[in-house]
This record gives structure tokens, C-alpha cells and sequence, in this order.
């Protein structure tokens, strides 16, 4: 599994996915779309910071944006997280570090240029959110 680039697991049954599942894999895409994830935890991208491009989280169950499990994903370029159940978006998210006399490092993904959150149920989008995202070309809301 070593060559592969792209995973697929659209339109199953998935509740959840664990830490480091994807460690070990270079993959360049990945469709989750319309399982029933609920929530994505901070670690579940492991493994993947060097060549994932395009992540599909569409039609699942998800109540937050994951955006600390995408933290480290600097070649993210594609995130679709329409039809989920997403109220609430903060996208300026600042990681406290163990060093007091280091500063805080705020989290960015640095590549992004499409975010699909359409069809959700926001009631909250925060001042300068999208801040995180600087070469975001496409917003859908």
C-alpha cells in the first residue's frame, strides 16, 4: 500500500476514525464522505503532513471544524466539509506551548484555497476566522 495516493470510503457506515489511521500512507486525496463521523480526533491525520492535498469529510455528522486535527497539513490545498452539523466556527485557533517564555503558535493551514462549509447548521462565524487560511481563493458558505 506504499504507491497508493488516494483512499476512498464515501457512503459507508463510518462512525469513527482513531489516531494515526493513515500513518504509514502517502496519500495524496481521502473521501470520508457520507458516513457518520461525528468528530475527527486531534491526531487522526498523522502520517499524512507531506502529501495530503485534498481531504472529503461531506455528508457526515460533524458538530466542530477539525481544525486541530488538520493543524500540521501545510499542503492542504482542498476541504469539503459541506452537510454536516457544524454550528460554530473559530478559525483562529492559538496552541499553547509547553515553554511559558515561548510564544504561542497560531494555526494556519498555509495552502488551503477551497473550504466547502455549505449546508450546516452555523448560528456563530467569529471576526476574521478565515485569517487561518491566507491563500484561500473559494469559500462556500
Amino acid at each position: 500500500m506504499q504507491k497508493m495516493s488516494a483512499l476512498d470510503f464515501d457512503y459507508n457506515e463510518i462512525v469513527r476514525i482513531e489516531d494515526y489511521s493513515f500513518y504509514g500512507l502517502r496519500l495524496s486525496k481521502l473521501n470520508m464522505k457520507g458516513n457518520q463521523l461525528q468528530s475527527i480526533p486531534e491526531h487522526a491525520f498523522v502520517g499524512l503532513e507531506e502529501s495530503i492535498q485534498e481531504i472529503d469529510l461531506s455528508e457526515n455528522a460533524l458538530r466542530t471544524f477539525p481544525l486541530l486535527s488538520l493543524r500540521k497539513l501545510d499542503y492542504l490545498r482542498t476541504l469539503r466539509l459541506s452537510n454536516n452539523k457544524i454550528s460554530t466556527f473559530y478559525g483562529d485557533i492559538t496552541l499553547a506551548t509547553n515553554n511559558a517564555s515561548a510564544a504561542a503558535t497560531v494555526l494556519r493551514l498555509p495552502s488551503l484555497i477551497f473550504l466547502d462549509l455549505s449546508s450546516n447548521q452555523f448560528t456563530d462565524i467569529v471576526n476574521d476566522c478565515f485569517s487561518a487560511f491566507p491563500q484561500l481563493k473559494t469559500l462556500s458558505l
